[in-house]
């Protein structure tokens, strides 16, 4: 849908250099998303709330691009990036997940908890197979970023492994 476009180019221009309102687009609804959008998009009023969220998808897409633009600047967010990532939508999970790592602190004390979190939001979400695969896989990154000892994932059966020495023998 060529009105996605729209919303990436209209978030960037609502946003600036604000990284606090690009991150704000993680709590916005589709019909949020929408309302940003009208003065744009005439008929937006008659559009259905999968077209919406496809609006919103775009926005997300593009603040979290320019969250991880911002780098280290942008360590503040680590923790609100962390709690969006439960998201079931694709794009929005795998947005966050490609800036995860380049704002979040090395090592990162609380990334395997947080997105331990997401995984278990999405087990048994057959639709979410492959997206909880790419959550392990930036869990597993985290786990053994800056050489940290890393912990076990957490499950409910199991005890969780204790914290190791988060720094590097010398």
């Amino acid at each position: 849908m060529f009105q996605t476009h729209i919303a990436r180019i209209e978030v960037a221009l609502r946003c600036k250099q604000d990284i606090n309102c690009y991150a704000g687009t993680l709590k916005q609804t589709p019909d949020e998303s929408a309302k940003y959008l009208a003065p744009h998009i005439k008929d937006i009023k008659d559009w259905t709330k999968d077209e919406k969220l496809g609006l919103l998808e775009g926005e997300v897409e593009r603040a979290m691009l320019e969250i991880g633009k911002a780098g280290s600047k942008a360590v503040a967010l680590t923790d609100t990036l962390l709690d969006a990532a439960k998201s079931d939508d694709r794009l929005i999970r795998q947005s966050i997940l490609l800036a995860l790592p380049k704002i979040a602190k090395i090592p990162c004390g609380n990334c395997e908890v947080k997105l331990d979190a997401a995984i278990k939001a999405g087990e048994g979400k057959t639709t979410l197979g492959d997206l909880n695969l790419e959550t392990t896989m930036l869990r597993n990154y985290f786990a053994w970023a800056g050489g940290k000892t890393p912990t076990a994932p957490s499950t409910p059966d199991a005890p969780k492994a204790p914290a190791g020495d988060d720094k590097k023998e010398e």
